[in-house]
């Protein structure tokens, strides 16, 4: 789910020029680095082409970040900022009755907050599993991105581990109405974990797929996951440097210049550790899941939200 940012035209223009320099200058010196350091001959033992793969997935990611910034950007003219009234950007004071105690705040947007540091702040936690749905971009959007790389390729895909792997689920749309509901009937300093009851796993996930793609899917399995683990970065790397490619073509004969979407997997994701969350809890204070199970409709739902905006391309 993605948030407005609320920036000057100055601020605005500095975060365009960041992207342009990571897109144009960053990139290709990585790219470079990446080469040369294959160059140099046994990649397991390489200390340079490790850094370099390293440094490409985190530039890869704060280009995605940056450009969902500038995508959901919203331009503030401080010269029309209203001082009388109290809105994002203004200085308020608040005055205590009690002890003449007064306090200066700057207004800024929800995710500069502390929250836990505000006293006296109703907060209530809401713990959501992996999101899906309109907005979704790092959920199971990066499967359904190497989904529509491997129809391009015209080949298998395959993940790591079996099919059996946890991968608990929950609708964007619940999440929006946990949220309300947790406002007007649950009390102050409450924890829920929201989670469907799909018993969301990678199988689940790769049948759905190969119904959207036509494509065929599959698991590596425990005895070569377990042996990639000697090198189970430099193994993910290879499938991120895979998938990038056909993705940024895809987008470019697509007319597609900028989207946040990406197929490339943090390692940290494809570990043997299954994400199993109990979200039942909730439903004891009367919250009741609307989407209770991932499906086809849902995700065909998720794709086309993008489409629409022109920000995933659509293959024949």
């Amino acid at each position: 789910m993605s948030g407005i940012s609320y920036l000057t035209e100055e601020g605005l223009k500095k975060l365009k020029d960041e992207l342009d320099r990571m897109v144009n200058v960053e990139r290709p010196n990585i790219s470079k680095q990446i080469a040369e350091a294959r160059d140099k001959g046994d990649l397991s033992e390489n200390a340079e082409y490790d850094a370099a793969k390293e440094a490409q997935g985190l530039l890869e990611m704060k280009i995605s970040k940056l450009q969902e910034t500038i995508r959901n950007a919203r331009i503030i003219d401080p010269s029309q900022i209203n001082t009388n009234a109290v809105q994002i950007l203004n200085k308020v004071k608040l005055r205590n009755v009690k002890t003449n105690q007064e306090m200066e705040y700057t207004i800024v947007s929800e995710s500069e907050a502390d929250l836990k540091a505000m006293k006296g702040l109703p907060l209530i936690i809401l713990r959501p599993s992996t999101v899906y749905g309109p907005g979704d971009v790092s959920g199971i959007a990066p499967r359904v991105i190497c989904a529509a790389v491997y129809k391009h390729l015209k080949e298998k895909m395959k993940f790591m581990w079996s099919g059996d792997l946890r991968l608990s689920t929950v609708h964007v749309r619940d999440v929006a109405a946990a949220m309300w509901h947790c406002a007007v009937n649950v009390p102050v300093g409450a924890l829920y974990n929201l989670a469907d009851k799909n018993d969301t796993d990678q199988a689940k996930i790769n049948k759905i797929l190969e119904a959207i793609f036509g494509i065929s899917t599959g698991f590596y399995g425990s005895l070569i996951s377990n042996a990639a683990r000697i090198d189970f970065k430099g193994f993910v790397e290879e499938a991120n440097d895979k998938h990038l490619k056909p993705w940024s073509e895809m987008c470019q004969a697509a007319g597609i210049d900028s989207t946040p979407l990406t197929p490339y997997l943090d390692p940290e994701l494809l570990y043997n550790n299954s994400f199993s969350v109990d979200g039942s809890a909730i439903e004891a204070t009367g919250f009741k899941y609307q989407y209770p199970n991932v499906s086809e409709p849902l995700v065909r739902e998720m794709m086309q939200y993008y489409v629409e905006q022109k920000l995933f391309p659509v293959e024949k």
